[in-house]
């Protein structure tokens, strides 16, 4: 009848390299408490002791790299705010609802305002009046920076399309209007 063979515990070396650690915190570890009698029973030990669910050198390698991408990312960012390509949300918030806000108060002056100085007008007058008070408000809202041209032209030649049936005499100024803003897109500006 033969004996069992007795178990060697692993050796600190092999320990080691299953731990991902030196031969020295082998021994530290060992110290701490760490059972030394299998390999299975010195990982389950130090991954209780570290919280860690896995010491696998994949694992490690798959977290390292997350870091990597993480920090990069970071970096990416920290240089794009520098450069001016990122600005604060809460800056866009606060210009956006400023905007909003003014464009609301302007368009609902007009409603006040317009009646009065419409009374009496044919539609030629009317939209000069609405042309006049609208570019008003563009430019307020721009801060002078509106040129009203296109957007004139393209009102005008929506109206044309669809006019309101307005009278031969205001058929014809409106065509005159738009053969002005016509003229004025056809000479360079001399502004600048």
């Amino acid at each position: 009848m033969s004996k069992p063979k007795s178990k060697n515990p692993p050796s600190l070396e092999t320990l080691s390299k299953a731990l991902g650690v030196t031969v020295r915190r082998v021994s530290q570890l060992k110290r701490a408490g760490m059972p030394c009698e299998t390999i299975e029973a010195a990982v389950g030990w130090k991954q209780a002791q570290s919280g860690s669910a896995d010491f696998s050198v994949e694992n490690l390698r798959k977290e390292r790299l997350l870091l990597v991408r993480s920090q990069r990312a970071k970096i990416d960012l920290e240089n794009d705010v520098r450069r001016g390509q990122l600005i604060e949300i809460d800056s866009v918030r606060a210009d956006t609802i400023g905007v909003v806000s003014a464009a609301r108060n302007s368009f609902l002056r007009l409603t006040n305002d317009l009646p009065p100085r419409l009374t009496g007008l044919d539609e030629i007058g009317i939209c000069q009046v609405l042309r006049d008070e609208f570019h008003e408000v563009l430019v307020q809202l721009s801060g002078g920076k509106w040129t009203p041209r296109e957007e004139i032209k393209i009102v005008l030649d929506s109206f044309l399309a669809t006019p309101p049936t307005p009278s031969p005499k205001a058929l014809s100024k409106l065509v005159a209007v738009q053969a002005a803003f016509s003229a004025e897109e056809a000479t360079p500006d001399t502004e600048s």
